[in-house]
């Protein structure tokens, strides 16, 4: 499954809800490409995104604690 990250790579208006529509908000994880730019854009961007306060919850955090939570340690059986 492919993921898709927000950032300096989608600083275009409308950029997010174009996103949601094309791909899902359960396919965005939220960036800022910090320390390479100023991270307010893309916080103000998710913020005043025209989108459900579920996807922006989702987008903002929970897609990436879902990732995180699925990733398998290996080790010894």
């Amino acid at each position: 499954e492919v993921r898709l990250s927000l950032g300096e790579n989608v600083t275009v208006h409308t950029g997010i809800e174009e996103m949601v529509r094309r791909f899902g908000a359960s396919r965005l994880l939220f960036g800022t490409g910090f320390p390479r730019v100023e991270p307010m854009m893309a916080v103000t961007q998710l913020a005043y995104a025209d989108i459900p306060e579920a996807d922006r919850l989702a987008i903002g955090s929970g897609n990436a604690r879902a990732l995180l939570g699925a990733v398998r340690r290996g080790g010894a059986a």
